[in-house]
């Protein structure tokens, strides 16, 4: 049985905001770790407000995305997809973000 949910997010940091690389390796940098922090709860309230139950989801997805930048600068999509992936992850709604 096919459900749809329909999430919302604001447009996340960009990928070179989200990660630096440091002496032991990539980290994560503040600005993202609170993004996801903040958003991975608000997406999981959205997710409970459409009464989808069995959480996280471990089938198989199919996504849709409309983007509505915040300005008119150029912008790298898969960057958008990155944090979506992490967020949809974090916030319990996906088990695995990996194919």
């Amino acid at each position: 049985m096919n459900k749809e949910l329909f999430l919302t997010i604001p447009w996340p940091p960009s990928v070179n905001k989200m990660y630096s690389n440091g002496p032991s390796g990539v980290f994560m940098r503040d600005v993202s770790r609170e993004f996801k922090k903040t958003h991975s709860w608000h997406l999981r309230n959205q997710a409970n407000h459409q009464e989808i139950k069995n959480l996280p989801i471990t089938t198989t997805v199919q996504i849709s995305t409309h983007a509505y930048p915040p300005d008119k600068r150029k912008r790298d999509l898969s960057n958008l997809f990155k944090m979506m992936d992490d967020l949809l992850e974090s916030s319990g709604i996906l088990i695995d973000d990996v194919l």
